[in-house]
């Protein structure tokens, strides 16, 4: 008896845990992706060819056209993404079902989801096998949801503008607007990798005891497929990886440079083969001069904007927003500690998470400097991540070392 209402408290308890897992994860995807829900697809304003721009496109074409040179370095997703909607599309018709539009809307809202929830999983996937419990993976899940919900930061940025400091209207009608676009500017579905990428990468350095015996063939695949989803994912892993090198060992491993091949194995790649997309169609609105050596040009240019005058309000708003992720992550961690769910964590996770952090947050405060970069309220997703990681691993670190140093004191006293 006491064993069945032992599994029924149990099943209980994951039912609800879940569910509210659910709910938050939802609540985050209305928040930071309004515009690809109400409109699944809008994205043919800018895919497709010029003459066929009247057909309903999804957001995952719209890179795979590559309308604009810059665009086709962030593509991996969308190879995956747009063959489940082309294919779900032709089978279904195949079938004898005549799709309309509505039909065919839901189609791409429902890949988009699955893809939003597989960057997801596999951050639920990898914190769980980092941390070894799959509480604390759910937990920490649930905490890094509510943060780029955009409710925790928007909630400050109120609280700063409103303070009585006499500030002109002006600056404070910047601030609102700063702090929303901050808070509430929509997801592109590469920007979700960020909350598969940096999980995975601190899994990988603190799983991985030898990077030297991983073969280069691999190393550079390795680079090659990280390019193909984000052209910022192997800096991110090269520079997390000589940190933590470092830190765990005071080795620099040059090998790593092998990533940065297979990013250039991918870049020569696609600047190739934008001669066959639209940008090289005269009749295209974005027409441009695709040959190679034209396209690389565009690759490494600085583009239209400039962040010199901006820079302060730039680095402000870094600071704050590692502010708030560094907060709600250690509280996050203190609440494992309080539900004593917990279990110990080894110095060399700790050192990832704090390689991964200082990576992420070097190379996206970096990327402010060059123009083409500046997508705060989206690229700041990668810092987030990263930060509240190292907040709920360094907040149980602290109190594993306050409790040893205690332990300590009470046996030398007793002796």
């Amino acid at each position: 008896m006491t064993t069945s209402k032992t599994r029924i408290k149990k099943s209980i308890y994951w039912t609800s845990v879940w569910i509210l897992t659910s709910i938050n994860f939802l609540l985050f995807i209305v928040s930071r992706s309004k515009f690809w829900i109400a409109h699944p697809g809008q994205a043919w304003l800018a895919a497709g060819a010029t003459q066929d721009r009247t057909y309903l496109a999804s957001e995952f074409e719209r890179n795979l056209s590559c309308y604009q040179p810059l665009t086709c370095l962030r593509s991996g997703g969308a190879f995956i993404s747009q063959f489940l909607i082309s294919a779900t599309t032709e089978i279904a018709e195949l079938g004898g079902a005549n799709l309309n539009v509505g039909q065919k809307a839901a189609v791409m809202l429902l890949v988009g989801m699955l893809w939003r929830i597989l960057c997801v999983g596999i951050f639920v996937t990898s914190i769980s096998r980092l941390l070894a419990s799959l509480k604390a993976s759910i937990l920490l899940t649930n905490t890094l949801i509510f943060v780029l919900s955009g409710l925790p930061l928007w909630t400050l940025g109120r609280i700063l503008v409103n303070m009585p400091l006499g500030l002109d209207d002006a600056i404070i009608t910047r601030a609102n607007d700063a702090f929303y676009w901050m808070s509430y500017q929509e997801l592109f579905f590469y920007d979700y990798g960020f909350i598969a990428i940096i999980p995975l990468t601190i899994f990988a350095l603190s799983a991985h005891k030898d990077i030297s015996k991983v073969s280069t063939r691999l190393l550079v695949v390795i680079g090659f497929i990280l390019a193909m989803f984000y052209e910022a994912f192997v800096p991110l892993v090269f520079l997390s990886g000589i940190i933590f090198g470092w830190k765990h060992k005071r080795e620099v491993d040059l090998r790593l440079l092998w990533l940065v091949v297979g990013q250039a194995f991918w870049t020569l790649a696609r600047a190739y083969s934008i001669r066959f997309f639209e940008s090289s169609d005269p009749s295209s609105i974005y027409f441009k001069d695709t040959s190679f050596l034209a396209v690389l040009k565009i690759f490494s240019s600085k583009g239209m904007a400039n962040t010199k005058d901006s820079l302060p309000s730039i680095a402000l708003q870094l600071i704050i927003i590692i502010f708030v992720a560094m907060t709600i992550g250690s509280v996050g961690g203190v609440i494992l500690i309080i539900l004593k769910i917990r279990k110990p964590i080894s110095l060399r996770t700790t050192n990832a998470a704090t390689s991964v952090a200082l990576a992420t947050t070097i190379m996206i405060a970096g990327g402010y400097l060059t123009p083409k970069f500046v997508e705060l309220g989206r690229q700041s997703l990668g810092i987030t991540v990263a930060v509240v990681i190292f907040g709920f691993i360094t907040t149980q670190n602290l109190v594993d070392r306050f409790q040893a140093k205690r332990n300590s004191n009470n046996l030398t006293t007793t002796q």
